[in-house]
């Protein structure tokens, strides 16, 4: 077993290296007839965008997972990860954290601020994500005019060697949802708008 920092230096290097933005949406953010992302079920609840943020995980897909993003979407850190792997902010927006996924899924050798040569990542499990609260209008000013549930989360990241960074704990969703017509009907559209990482730091 390795440690979430391990995964997070990993994917953190596109963020921190300023990279920009590797990736356009389609969506323009208006109303209309939003497609659903391919081979996934529309994402008319939270729970089917939740189902669907699993699958995406496990098919380690960069361009369904963009698609479950929200254009205001925001990850946020907890105050020893911004301290244990000097990151330049408490939280990182949506272009960052295609990039940080970006790294992570790409299934390809990363090289560390250090120099060294860092395995791939050949698979993602997500062996839990059990909801420990029922979905609710957030208060948190940081995700306004959203909707908030706390998941049990455990995430298996098995690299080439042959040994597995496993990201276990708690994570704050926050989602956000719009008017859309999908086959001529009108459904909510839902989206991630952030997360809390509340994971465990060993």
């Amino acid at each position: 077993m390795k440690t979430k920092a391990l995964l997070l230096s990993l994917g953190i290097l596109l963020w921190v290296g300023g990279t920009g933005c590797i990736f356009s949406p389609d969506d323009d953010g208006g109303g209309g007839d939003i497609p659903p992302p391919p081979e996934l079920p529309f994402p008319d609840s939270e729970d089917q965008l939740m189902a669907n943020f699993k699958a995406v995980y496990e098919r380690m897909d960069i361009n369904l997972y963009g698609q479950l993003l929200h254009t205001d979407y925001k990850f946020k850190y907890l105050p020893e990860d911004v301290e244990n792997l000097n990151l330049p902010d408490a939280f990182h927006n949506r272009d960052d954290e295609v990039g940080i996924m970006t790294n992570i899924f790409s299934q390809q050798p990363v090289t560390n601020s250090r120099g060294e040569l860092q395995a791939a990542i050949t698979a993602v499990t997500v062996s839990v994500l059990d909801p420990q609260t029922v979905w609710e209008d957030s208060t948190d000013p940081d995700f306004p005019n959203s909707r908030r549930r706390l998941y049990s989360v455990n995430l298996e990241f098995t690299r080439q060697t042959d040994n597995t960074i496993i990201v276990q704990g708690q994570q704050e969703f926050f989602v956000t949802s719009r008017d859309s017509l999908h086959n001529g009907i009108p459904k909510q559209y839902w989206q991630l708008v952030g997360q809390i990482d509340q994971t465990l730091h060993n």
